[in-house]
């Protein structure tokens, strides 16, 4: 008959695919939710009461923080702002984000001031929290709307590395994409820029295939260990390098802005909730 293994989690295989095994490595998986995920030796909650995922490796753990909308949130934008680049885009044979992706160098870093806090669906931890968009003028476009949702997307998951960094004592020093999302390579550099970070995609997309893989392997005896596979069987196929005064930039705008709006507004969202449900 043919061997069955069974392997991890979804996210775990796709950790693991993208070679996050040490503890200065993050794994950013942009799909129809985002999530930021640790590899570590050491247990900790990513925030209060959350557990961590067991890893692959029986002896490690993958605390991670999810923004459950992500990348979803293309999808929500195409559906009521972009018909015409759809339209486009079957008479092109392409994807509406690709067209939409050669956008993104025409607005500026930080979206003209047009800020997104990307929660249209409330965290398991947050069930209080609403996604915003802020700082709209008359000069705004939906190319503006299409960068602010990225941009908000990393700002929640460079908001979530960094409680999961001052959790667990971990200092990250590299970050590696997977997902729908990081075949952009606009999107990759705007990432390796905002989170000032390099940030590394493998040989392919569909990275949780290959942990799938990794972890067959190493149970059937071919590889000595994880890190023995992920040296045979993982390729880094480029490197996007941060722009540093960007950086600054987008700096200022998670520690001087995002991080104050998200907490001004929470209460706000709640008794909003509360009102609107009285009324109906």
């Amino acid at each position: 008959g043919l061997p069955m293994l069974a392997t991890g989690s979804d996210k775990g295989c796709e950790t693991i695919g993208l070679s996050v095994i040490r503890e200065d490595q993050a794994a950013l998986s942009f799909g129809t939710s985002c999530t930021v995920q640790f590899t570590t030796r050491k247990y900790f909650e990513p925030t209060p009461f959350m557990p961590a995922y067991p890893a692959v490796p029986n002896d490690m753990y993958n605390p991670e923080i999810q923004i459950l909308r992500g990348y979803w949130m293309l999808t929500w934008f195409k559906q009521n702002f972009a018909q015409a680049e759809v339209e486009a885009a079957k008479a092109l044979g392409c994807s509406a984000e690709e067209i939409l992706n050669k956008h993104l160098g025409d607005i500026p870093a930080g979206s003209d001031g047009l800020l997104v806090l990307p929660h249209w669906t409330p965290g398991l931890s947050t069930p209080n929290t609403r996604g915003a968009m802020i700082g709209f003028t008359d000069h705004h476009t939906k190319y503006h709307m299409y960068r602010a949702i990225i941009e908000g997307l990393n700002f929640a998951l460079m908001d979530g590395m960094y409680g999961m960094e001052r959790r667990s004592g971990q200092k990250i020093r590299h970050l590696y994409l997977g997902g729908g999302g990081s075949r952009s390579d606009e999107i990759c550099q705007i990432t390796a820029n905002m989170f000032g970070l390099p940030v590394s995609r493998i040989q392919t997309h569909e990275s949780c295939a290959l942990g799938a893989a990794i972890c067959s392997f190493v149970s059937l005896g071919k590889f000595t260990s994880y890190e023995d596979a992920i040296a045979h069987m993982v390729r880094i196929r480029d490197t996007f390098t941060p722009d540093a005064e960007e950086h600054k930039l987008y700096d200022r705008i998670y520690r001087e802005v995002y991080r104050r709006y998200y907490r001004a507004v929470t209460p706000l969202h709640k008794l909003l909730g509360a009102i609107t449900r009285k009324e109906k």
